[in-house]
């Protein structure tokens, strides 16, 4: 299976959860192409597995949205030399536990793809997926100020922290 080790996942994790029924181990994914630079974490470190803005100029990416930056979904460079790159960190509701790239590691930021992520209040099929401009988390609908991204929904899930496909390759239903 694509991104194991000895039967352990690596890397974010949800990104890469995807299961062997579906005949293949990962879904295409088209990335931002930052050259010999790469993308790397913020001074802050990234939040593995949810949304994530890179600076053109510095190729640095971070979950807080700034001025000019490209929109994302943040994913990891890894392999079975590299587990100590990332963290667990607890962030405040409704968020939980995310999984953070320290700073100045690359990351792999995909402008379009299908990915499994958590929605802390879960969501609809066929919603537009959005993001927190502050955090990067991913939402079901816009609870004022939220940005829209080229996501859409792709299964129902209710209540906190559902984890559900969202792919940029089908538009949204409304």
């Amino acid at each position: 299976m694509a991104g194991s080790y000895s039967g352990r996942l690596q890397g974010a994790g949800t990104p890469f959860d995807w299961p062997e029924a579906i005949g293949f181990g990962r879904q295409p994914f088209a990335s931002f192409p930052a050259g010999a630079d790469a993308c790397v974490a913020g001074s802050q470190g990234v939040a593995l597995g949810i949304f994530g803005w890179i600076n053109p100029v510095t190729f640095q990416v971070t979950n807080a949205r700034s001025s000019g930056a490209i929109l994302g979904f943040v994913l990891p460079v890894f392999n079975m030399y590299n587990w100590q790159r990332a963290f667990p960190q607890r962030s405040p509701p409704p968020v939980g536990r995310q999984l953070i790239l320290r700073a100045g590691l690359e990351c792999i930021v995909a402008l379009a793809g299908d990915f499994v992520t958590t929605f802390p209040l879960g969501a609809l099929v066929g919603s537009r997926v959005w993001t927190d401009p502050a955090t990067g988390v991913p939402y079901g609908e816009d609870h004022g100020g939220y940005v829209a991204t080229r996501w859409t929904v792709m299964q129902n899930g209710c209540g906190c922290n559902a984890r559900l496909r969202i792919s940029s390759f089908v538009k949204p239903l409304h």
